[in-house]
C-alpha cells in the first residue's frame, strides 16, 4: 500500500478532472491498507537441537535473509525460542505471549505443532512451519504454511487431468511416505473422474524394481502366456513381452537415487512411451547432468524459487546461494520457506479474505483454505538432458459448491513464462 500512494498522487496530478469518484479510490485504499498488517514484535519457535536442527537453521537463515532485506523501519522486533524439547512448546508460546508477541512463527515438527493445535482458541495468532493431522480441528489464529509432498501428490492428478490423460499407473515407495502421497494422488485424482488401472508399491531398500514394474505393467501376464504356448508346443518360441495398453501415464513417486534407478528399468519393460509424472523428490535443486540423464522426460512441480532465474533479486537463490553456501545443501528449499515465512506475514488478513487471494511467493503461489492451511501451486518442468525444463504454472483447479465439476483458474504465470525457455540454472 506505500508503494501504491505515491503513484496514485501522480496519476492524480496527471487527470485532475477523470471522473473516478476519489472516496471511492479512497475507500480501496483504505481497505487495502486495513488489510496489509505488520507484526510489531515477533517471535521465532524453531527445535535448534535434536534431529530437526538442520531444517530449523535452514528456515532460520532463510527468515533472516527477509528480514534484513525489509527497511529498518518496516522490521519487526524479534524473540528467538528453541523448543528443541517438545514439551517446551506449550510454556514457549506462553512465554513469548507474556513477552509481548504479536505473532508467534513456528513451531516446525508436526507433534510440536499437533500440541499447538489441541491447545483450544490462541491468545495470539500462530504461524506454523508444518501440518497438523487431518483429525484435528484447528483453531482459528493457527495458520499452516509446510512443504507438503501431499501437496504436490494432488497437484500431479490436475496437471495429467489438464494434459487430457484419463487412465492412470502409480508406482510408489512401501512406508507411511509412500502411502501418504498415493493416498493424495489416488483421492484427488478419482475426484476429478480419473481411473487408476493399476497400483504398485515398491521395496524403497531395493535397486532391482523388476518384479513392481512387470506387475504394474502387467508383463507378468505376457511372459505366463508365452511360457503357456510352449508348453502346448514342445518349444520354446521367440518372444517380445506387451505392456497393457488400457494406461495413459505412470505416477511415479519417488526419492532422486530411487528415480534414477527406476526410469530406465521402466524403458527396459517397455513403457518409454507412457509420460511420466511425478513430484519434486526426483529433483535434487542443483543441476548434476550426468546422473540425472536417466530422468529424462519426468515432468514434476517444484518451488519457483529453484526453476525460475531471479537474478536481480537479492533473495534469489543465485544470490542467496553466494551469501549462504549452506543453502545448497538438502535442505536448500527450507531457505525458501524462511523467506516466505516472514514475506508472507503482513498479508495474511488479506489472503484470509478468499481462496482467490493469492501471494506470488518463493514456494509457489500461495492462497489460504478455510482452515487458514496454505496451498501452494508450484511450477512445472520436465527433465531434458539432465537439466529441468519450465514449462510454467499449471492452472489452478478449483471445485466451486453446486457446481458440477471441478473449474479451473489460471495463475499468474509471468514468472514462469520468462524463463520457460531456459534451463533451471539460467540467468537472464
Amino acid at each position: 500500500p506505500e508503494a501504491i500512494q505515491p503513484l496514485l498522487g501522480a496519476w492524480r496530478e496527471r487527470f485532475p478532472s477523470h471522473p473516478a469518484l476519489p472516496a471511492l479510490l479512497d475507500g480501496y485504499f483504505e481497505k487495502l491498507k486495513a488489510q496489509y498488517i505488520r507484526p510489531a514484535h515477533l517471535a521465532l519457535m524453531l527445535p535448534m537441537q535434536g534431529p530437526y536442527a538442520k531444517a530449523a537453521r535452514a528456515v532460520r537463515d532463510g527468515f533472516m535473509a527477509a528480514y534484513y532485506q525489509d527497511g529498518p523501519g518496516n522490521r519487526p522486533r524479534l524473540h528467538f525460542y528453541d523448543n528443541s524439547n517438545e514439551a517446551d512448546t506449550w510454556p514457549l508460546y506462553r512465554q513469548a505471549v507474556d513477552s509481548g508477541a504479536d505473532m508467534i512463527i513456528g513451531p516446525l515438527d508436526k507433534a510440536s505443532v499437533a500440541q499447538m493445535a489441541r491447545a483450544g482458541e490462541l491468545e495470539i495468532p500462530v504461524l506454523a512451519l508444518n501440518q497438523v493431522p487431518p483429525e484435528v480441528t484447528p483453531p482459528r489464529d493457527l495458520y499452516q504454511f509446510g512443504l507438503s509432498p501431499e501437496n504436490e501428490a494432488r497437484q500431479v492428478a490436475e496437471k495429467a487431468w489438464l494434459d487430457g490423460h484419463t487412465r492412470a499407473l502409480a508406482l510408489t515407495p512401501q512406508g507411511d511416505w509412500g502411502e501418504r502421497i498415493y493416498s493424495a494422488f489416488t483421492n484427488r485424482w478419482e475426484r476429478l473422474g480419473g481411473l487408476l488401472a493399476e497400483h504398485q508399491g515398491y521395496n524403497p531398500a531395493e535397486h532391482d524394481f523388476k518384479q513392481p514394474i512387470r506387475s504394474l505393467l502387467n508383463i507378468d501376464e505376457s511372459y505366463a502366456r508365452r511360457r503357456e504356448l510352449e508348453q502346448i508346443l514342445g518349444a520354446r518360441i521367440e518372444f517380445e513381452p506387451r505392456r497393457r495398453a488400457d494406461s495413459d501415464f505412470i505416477f511415479l513417486a519417488a526419492q532422486v537415487d530411487k528415480a534414477r534407478q527406476i526410469r530406465p528399468q521402466l524403458q527396459f519393460h517397455h513403457a518409454a512411451d507412457l509420460p511420466v509424472y511425478t513430484t519434486s523428490h526426483i529433483y535434487s535443486g542443483t543441476e548434476s547432468l550426468k546422473e540425472d540423464q536417466d530422468l529424462e522426460g519426468l515432468m514434476f512441480p517444484d518451488i519457483p524459487w529453484l526453476l525460475v532465474a531471479e537474478a536481480g533479486d537479492p533473495l534469489s537463490r543465485q544470490n542467496i546461494g553466494e551469501a549462504l553456501p549452506d543453502s545448497r545443501t538438502a535442505y536448500r528449499r527450507l531457505y525458501a520457506m524462511g523467506i516466505d515465512s516472514y514475506r508472507l506475514l503482513p498479508h495474511l488478513a488479506r489472503l484470509q479474505t478468499s481462496p482467490e487471494e493469492m501471494l506470488d511467493a518463493k514456494t509457489g503461489n500461495l492462497y489460504l483454505d478455510e482452515i487458514n492451511q496454505f496451498h501452494r501451486q508450484l511450477v512445472w518442468a520436465q527433465m531434458r538432458g539432465g537439466s529441468p525444463r519450465v514449462l510454467g504454472y499449471a492452472p489452478r483447479m478449483i471445485t466451486s459448491p453446486g457446481a458440477p465439476g471441478p473449474q479451473v483458474e489460471q495463475l499468474p504465470s509471468a514468472a514462469a513464462e520468462e524463463g520457460a525457455a531456459q534451463p533451471a540454472g539460467a540467468t537472464h
